[in-house]
């Protein structure tokens, strides 16, 4: 081969990769704005359900204001006409209530008048509500649903029964808010709504200075006693303690059991022994500490 053909074969080449370098710019550009889609894409429906979540939260949370106000202006109606009615204080609805003598059902409040809750209306909007539960120091303001047929009917479901992401705190399976033992369960929302600050008491600190909290039902207002909290997981029966398997009516050696191995198990000491007679509530959440984590904050009635 002279030197000419291979000047010539030479700028063949050269010629080639000149031309092929344009295709590959044009590839790489296309590429990346693919890329730029797919991750902007990513980035806007992100973006959207974290609006839609919290939009979702700013809704849920509405509802519960708008009962509350629903509720004071009956309770106000209801005074007048005579009735000893709880009323709020502060921010905390539940601080305000006022207890009737001995607690029991059908028993009078303080002024000796007949006691009825100030939310005692929400049975007539919907007969599944049961009761309002207040934990002070805590964002948990919320009204207690209960339909035994279908526990967790609530799960998703606002007081009005319409589709919620957050639901609404339920009495789970098994019990009545007057068995010996009763579940009330909520779902830990990141926006804080409903049980997403049950996890307050996970620091000793927090729940050693609040160790009490309030069911008010139609007619009486509960005080509970908490004597432990449990950080655990799902757990199938006969691997473990199940610590939501004790609704219902408990036999002296199961209550022993049930509560001997929540305060041997708690976070820390509450100093507080329950005794058998006494009602336990326990409240309920799933935690992400780890894989079907759950937290459970376990109390005693004392009023």
């Amino acid at each position: 081969m002279d030197e000419y053909e291979k000047d010539r074969g030479f700028m063949k080449k050269d010629k080639n990769t000149a031309e092929n370098k344009p295709k590959k710019r044009t590839a790489l550009k296309v590429i990346l704005v693919l890329l730029l889609v797919v991750f902007g894409g990513v980035f806007a429906y992100s973006l959207y359900m974290v609006i839609d979540y919290y939009g979702n939260a700013h809704e849920e949370q509405g509802v519960i204001d708008d009962l509350k106000e629903y509720a004071a202006s009956v309770s106000a109606e209801e005074a007048a006409a005579g009735l000893d009615i709880t009323l709020p204080e502060g921010e905390g609805s539940g601080s305000g209530a006022v207890k009737g003598e001995g607690g029991e059902e059908g028993g009078t409040g303080t002024s000796g008048k007949p006691f009825v809750s100030q939310y005692a209306a929400f049975h007539d909007i919907n007969p599944d509500y049961v009761g309002w539960l207040y934990l002070e120091g805590t964002k948990i303001d919320y009204p207690v649903m209960y339909r035994p047929d279908d526990p967790e009917y609530y799960s998703r479901r606002t007081i009005y029964g319409t589709d919620s992401r957050g639901g609404t705190p339920f009495v789970g399976p098994g019990a009545s808010i007057d068995d010996d033992c009763f579940y009330i369960y909520g779902h830990n929302m990141s926006s804080g709504l409903f049980f997403g600050t049950l996890n307050y008491y996970m620091d000793e600190e927090f729940g050693l200075s609040h160790p009490t909290f309030t069911f008010e039902t139609l007619t009486e207002r509960r005080v509970y006693e908490i004597f432990a909290v449990h950080k655990t997981k799902l757990i199938f029966p006969g691997w473990g303690f199940v610590y939501y398997g004790y609704g219902g009516t408990l036999s002296e050696k199961e209550f022993d059991y049930f509560t001997s191995t929540l305060i041997n198990e708690s976070l820390y000491d509450f100093g507080v022994t329950p005794e058998y007679g006494d009602q336990l509530i326990v409240l309920s959440t799933c935690s992400y500490h780890v894989d079907t984590g759950r937290f459970a904050v376990i109390a005693r009635r004392i009023e």
